[in-house]
């Protein structure tokens, strides 16, 4: 690793991203200046544009990393054995809530800055279409409906499902939900996706 002048130091990027989620967390992100924020991690000011170009670009890295790991968990389920595909759909679910429920305002605020911030809106868009190649293969290999056996059928459907599940767990997040709150969204989701990709028999 480089370690002379003009070289990134993980550490202080590192370091800076956690002031960063801890500003989000307690409300005070925006209203916090950067020179604030450097400081606290022992840089200047000018040093923090060594590693995010605005307060905005240090919030899309949080929110990068936030999607990242969602999708690493999204991949342990889909891509592992199929026992119950209730159950799989389920846990699909439950990983995604996990990441509504570990990072709430950082996935929140990144919401409110979609139409503002490009490059949150790209990160944001490009995970929906990362989460929903894998969904759509899902889709194809369980459903009991033959119109969703079609690939762009499926793909089409899978986008609509990962939209309507961020749009859910972001108006129960503002809404202030808790745990029990986000576990019963997680049952009421998946039953809806279960309903949609045609994983039960008709009755």
């Amino acid at each position: 690793m480089l370690n002379g002048p003009g070289a990134r130091n993980y550490d202080r990027e590192a370091h800076l991203l956690a002031i960063g989620e801890r500003l989000v967390s307690e409300g005070s992100f925006h209203d916090t200046p950067i020179s604030s924020i450097a400081s606290e991690a022992g840089l200047s000011r000018p040093g923090f544009y060594f590693y995010f170009a605005s307060k905005d670009e240090l919030l899309a890295e949080l929110v990068a990393r936030t999607l990242a790991r969602s999708l690493e968990r999204w991949s342990e389920v889909i891509d592992g054995p199929i026992v119950d595909p209730e159950e799989t759909v389920y846990s699909v679910v439950q990983r995604s809530a996990e990441m509504w429920e570990d990072r709430p305002l950082v996935l929140s605020a990144a919401v409110e800055l979609f139409s503002r911030v490009p490059t949150i809106r790209e990160q944001w868009l490009q995970a929906i279409v990362d989460a929903r190649e894998p969904l759509a293969d899902l889709i194809v290999k369980l459903t009991r409906l033959p119109e969703n056996r079609d690939p762009a059928r499926a793909r089409d459907l899978a986008e609509s499902l990962i939209w309507m599940f961020e749009r859910s767990f972001y108006v129960a997040t503002f809404q202030g939900a808790g745990r029990n709150d986000y576990q019963a969204l997680t049952k009421t989701i998946t039953n809806a996706w279960v309903g949609a990709m045609g994983l039960r028999e008709k009755e």
